[in-house]
Formats: C-alpha cells, structure tokens, sequence
C-alpha cells in the first residue's frame, strides 16, 4: 500500500476523535507515510502467506467510504438482516443488545442506543471515563518504542491496527456490563455500494470491557451481500476482561453463496486479568477473495485462561483464508489453547500463524497450540507457521501442525459399505470438524451449534 494512500486517509472529514490512541495512532502513521512507508507487504513475517494486496485497493486506486443510504433503504438491509439472523439469536441467552452496521457506517439499533460526535454508539453501561487502558505503552507503542529489557514476540506488525485507530470516524460499539450475565450482538452487512465505479473501506472498532465477576456473551456476525461491489471490511474488538470475568466469544462470517470480490480482515484484541477467561469460536464460510482473522491475547493476571477454535469452511477457487493467533503469558499459572480446522479445495489457500509467548514470570503456564489442514483436491494450498518463545523454566507447552489430503483407507472403507463417493467425502469432512462443533456444544453457545452445523454442511 503506497504512502500516498495512507496519507489520504489521515485527511480529517470531521473533527478527528482526540483519544489519546487515536491521536497516538495519527501521529505513527504520519510518520509513516513522511518516510515513505507504507501497510503490510508479503515482507513482513506475519504477512507473507497472507496476500495482503488483496485486501487494499487495485494499482492506481483509492479507498473512499460508501455514501449514508436513505433511512427506507437502511430499514430494508436491516429486515433482511434480522429474519436472516432471527433463529440464531433465538438460542442465544438473555438479555440481548443488537447493534447492526451497514458497509461500515452505524445503522439502526432495536434497543435504545444513542450516537457519541465521533460515530460510535453508545449502549447502556457505557463509561465516558476508559481509564485509558487502550493506552498501554508496551501494548500499543510502535516497535522502537518498546521497553527493551522486556522480551517481546517477533513480528508483531501493527500498522493495520493503528491505521483503524487512526481514522477521523469510524463506527462501532463502547460497551461496560452492568448486569451479572447479558449478551452483545454486533451485526455488520455489506451491501452494494452506493458509489459506482469505487473501492469501499468499510471500517468498524469497538470497545468492550467486562467487569469484574460478570460475563458477556458476544455474537458478532458479518453478512455479505455485497455481490460485485468490490469493499474491504476491516473490524476491530479491543476488550478488556476484569479479574474472575468472562468473555465468549462467537465469530461467524456468512454470504450468499456466491463468489464475490470483499476482503474481510477482523482483529481482536484481548486482556485478561487474573483468573479472567475468554473463549472465542470463529466460521469462515464465505466466498470472499481474502478473509483473515487475527487474535492477540495477553494474559496478565495469574490463573487466566484462553481458548480458542477456528473453523474455515470450504475455500473455494481463487480464494484464501489467514488466521493469525499470538497469545501472550504474562502472569504464573496461566492457560491457553489454539485449534484451528482449515478445508481447502481446489485453487484454494490457506495459512495459519500461531504464536505462544511465555513471560519470565509466567511460571506454571500450560499452552497448547494445533492447527490441522484438509485439502480436498489438487491444486489446493495450506500453510502453516506455529511458534513458541518461552523465558520461563516450569512450563508446559506444546505446538502442532499438520496438512494432509483425504485418507484413501476410510474412502474405500465407506464405499465398501454402498456409500457413494460424494457422499463419503462429506462424512469425512463431517468427522473433520466435528471436533470445534463439539467444543461449541459443551459451551454457553450450545443451542447455536446445529445452526452452524447445518450451515458448514450447506457450503
């Protein structure tokens, strides 16, 4: 991504927020762009399986918003939305806040949600005062700022993150729970652009923080409808879990079906403080040209724990799906686990990065970390990059990755027995992710998971 292009989207369309992040941000990428720097390329390491030049605009191109639609046209994506989603946020528990985004831009909230200068909503429980804990110095300091004596993991490239900090206005959700247990739904549906003949930059950052002792359920859901509009949805989750909170955590990217051109990049960011738990579930099942998900997730407080389980349904010709997972062990007798289940087919690509990072004070930690490929004919791609940089000596950790094509044996087997040879593939993808559907089923989502089943076996 040129330097000019990164320029262009600093210039203010409003009186820019003027959070200390942001301006922070603002003042990295500026700097950036000054030096002539631009956004990843394939030579950054957390990039280089990734193709990032998917997700920015063709040569001689820029980003531009989409336009605000009609209150009649925004009422109609949101119906559509709703009955779309309406059996899945019936097994979700109550009490339920819904907030839906059309192209990046706010829409219209069911619950009472009023609109802060610089685009966010604001929900019931939220804080004006964010004790700015967005503004950690280790955590969101560029890399020659970093405190030295303090070992990091490597790679951690952030340019993407700061640029959706960085942006005059950009829509999402600042949410504190104020009950024991509630349930968040943030829906964002791409739709046809409004601008003809334009790249769309659809960008979304929201700001969640769970008490101390509550839990928050979080579905969060991307609809893409976007048929040829060619739109880049960037979604950012910083939240933080307060000491014995927890956050669950449901990702599902869904379409109609067909190929289309969006490129879907979503980043959370998590802290845990001490026996603090987050587990976070995430589907791909689109046809967009690039889908990457990324989680970084610091352990800051003894006895906190994270899972998470990934699940990328069948990539289809010509596109490609990228996962990245660091989770850092800052504190003693802190837990994780990563799992991710990737299915490729023909010309399709895949690539995982995963990282575990223990601290010299993480004694007792216990992270685990597997990802396992399927590829279900020639021409199909997967990758994979696990890490493990441990400073502690009283540890368990362990990392896997393994990429394999279907297993003749059990194909033959199942046609032994009058299954015909379609249908013995798809028992054997079936059984394949069976693994993440279960981890679902044992959880606070466990009414949703015949919906996803169903769902993974229609693509």
């Amino acid at each position: 991504m040129s330097a000019s292009l990164v320029q262009s989207l600093l210039a203010p369309d409003r009186p820019p927020n003027v959070g200390e992040s942001r301006s922070r941000a603002r003042a990295w990428l500026s700097d950036q762009a000054a030096r002539g720097l631009g956004l990843p390329t394939t030579t950054d390491i957390d990039w280089r399986t990734s193709h990032p030049s998917r997700f920015f605009p063709a040569a001689g191109k820029t980003w531009c918003r989409d336009a605000e639609r009609p209150a009649a046209e925004t009422l109609q994506w949101i119906d559509k939305a709703r009955v779309q989603l309406a059996p899945w946020i019936a097994t979700l528990p109550a009490p339920i806040e819904i907030v839906f985004f059309i192209n990046g831009r706010a829409a219209i909230a069911p619950s009472a949600t009023s609109m802060a200068a610089d685009g966010m909503a604001a929900l019931p429980g939220f804080e004006n005062r964010y004790e700015n804990w967005l503004s950690d110095p280790v955590a969101y300091a560029p890399p020659a700022a970093r405190r030295p004596h303090l070992p990091r993991p490597t790679g951690m490239d952030r340019s993407m993150e700061w640029l959706n900090l960085a942006l005059p206005s950009v829509a999402g959700v600042r949410f504190t729970t104020d009950s024991a247990s509630a349930t968040l739904v943030l829906v964002h549906v791409l739709t046809p652009a409004s601008i003809s003949a334009r790249e769309i930059y659809a960008p979304l950052s929201h700001q969640i923080r769970v008490r101390e002792s509550h839990t928050l359920h979080l579905f969060e859901t991307t609809l893409d409808w976007s048929n040829e509009s060619r739109i880049s949805a960037h979604s950012q989750l910083l939240a933080e879990v307060k000491s014995a909170g927890e956050l669950h955590h449901l990702r599902l990217e869904m379409g109609a079906g067909a190929e289309v051109p969006t490129a879907t990049l979503n980043v959370a960011r998590v802290e845990l403080e001490a026996d603090a738990r987050y587990q976070s579930w995430g589907w791909t099942g689109t046809r967009s040209r690039w889908t990457r998900q990324e989680s970084w997730i610091r352990l800051k407080g003894a006895g906190a724990n994270a899972q998470l389980w990934s699940w990328v349904a069948p990539i289809h010709s010509g596109t490609h799906a990228d996962r990245l997972v660091s989770v850092e062990h800052l504190a003693p007798n802190t837990t994780s686990l990563q799992s991710l289940k990737a299915i490729v087919g023909a010309k399709g690509s895949s690539s995982f990065a995963g990282r575990i990072f223990v601290s010299p004070e993480a004694q007792k930690t216990d992270a685990k970390q597997v990802c396992r490929s399927l590829l279900l004919a020639e021409g199909a791609q997967s990758q994979a990059r696990p890490e493990l940089e441990i400073h502690a000596d009283d540890v368990k950790c362990s990392h896997g990755a393994t990429i394999a094509q279907f297993d003749e044996e059990p194909l033959f087997y199942l046609r032994s027995r009058g299954i015909p040879p379609d249908a013995a593939k798809e028992l054997m993808i079936m059984a394949f992710s069976n693994e993440t559907l279960e981890t679902l089923k044992r959880g606070p989502f466990v009414k949703t998971a015949p919906l996803l089943e169903a769902e993974g076996q229609r693509r």
